[in-house]
Parts: structure tokens; sequence; C-alpha cells
């Protein structure tokens, strides 16, 4: 279903989220800062906020936008690039030491368009590594936390995800036997 068929008023349907921790990728712009993931979970009040920003020379900007939102929000960015393993292990290493993960709010958002062809560190074609195997990696290396905080307390878990796939072909499935090359011979939108 398209995504401009739902009405979703952020300020009255997001809960107050007070002594929660939330975990955002994909926040340094579009719709990662100035809708649902960054401006409208901090109007919210969560305890701590993680969040996933793979370019260092954004971090500032980041960090001074993020004063804006909410005086209250206590802040714990922890900043990485969704499609390297070693960086998602290190920042789900470095949570735990910090705050001991126990998370309530997962939100997937991160997303890449439109790319030159080329490859993650990982290995994968950059959109599909970056969009895909990064949350799956993230997530994998989450769900033992959620199985056994979710006893205790819900949880929620937000994939964010284009409505482009109605623009695709009918039966067009994705070439998964080619996503650890750049797919040279796809154009960008096939790739994504």
């Amino acid at each position: 279903m398209p995504c401009d068929s739902t009405t979703f008023r952020p300020d009255q349907d997001i809960s107050d989220l007070s002594g929660q921790v939330t975990i955002a990728t994909g926040v340094n712009e579009g719709l990662g800062f100035e809708t649902l993931t960054l401006k409208q979970l901090a109007k919210h009040n969560p305890a701590h906020y993680i969040l996933q920003h793979g370019r260092r020379r954004g971090q500032k900007q980041l960090s001074r936008r993020l004063r804006k939102p909410s005086a209250q929000l206590h802040r714990s960015p922890i900043y990485l690039s969704i499609y390297l393993p070693l960086t998602v292990s290190r920042m789900q290493s470095g949570c735990s030491n910090n705050m001991s993960l126990a998370w309530d709010v997962l939100v997937n958002n991160t997303g890449i368009v439109m790319t030159a062809e080329g490859l993650t560190k990982a290995g994968y074609e950059v959109q599909f590594g970056t969009n895909h195997m990064g949350h799956a990696l993230l997530m994998q290396l989450l769900l033992p936390t959620l199985q056994e905080t979710s006893k205790v307390t819900p949880k929620l878990v937000v994939n964010l995800s284009s409505a482009s796939g109605i623009n695709g072909p009918e039966r067009y499935i994705y070439p998964f036997n080619e996503s650890k090359t750049t797919m040279a011979n796809r154009n960008t939108t096939a790739r994504y």
C-alpha cells in the first residue's frame, strides 16, 4: 500500500517515550532528520537516543541540530556506517557498555537510491548493502536483547521503505546472485 494512503499524525500518534531508549538509523538528512525519525521522536522525550550517522563531516552539524527538538532529550549519539559489519558490531558492544542496550524503539531508516555503481566495504552492491544488509546485521545483533527484554516491556521495530517498488516491473525478482557485484550490467533503478 502506498505510504500516501495512510493518515499518520506524529504529534498525536506517537505516545510518550519517557524512559525509553530509541535507536534510529539514517538521521543525517531527509526523512531521517526532518520527519518521523529524529524531529518527531525527539518531541516525545525518549530517555536516550542512539544515532546512526556514517559521515564524520556531518556529526557536528547533527549534534547542533539535535539540541533544538527537545531540551529534555538526553542524547547518546553513536556514529556508525550501517553497511560496515565491524562498525555495527562496535556500536552494539559500545552500547552494551554504556547502557546495556535495553532498547525500546528501533527505526531502520537508512536508505540510498540512484547511486553510482560500487560496493560497500563488506562487498555488497552499494544500494543493496546499505538499504538491506546493514539493517539485517543490526537487527541480528539486537535480536537477543529484543527477545529477552520484550518479555518485560513491549518493543517496536519500524522499517521504513520506499514505495518505488510500485514503479518496477510486476514480476521483477531482485538478482540476489549478483548482490556481491557492482551490477554493472544494470541501470541504477534496477540495482535499487
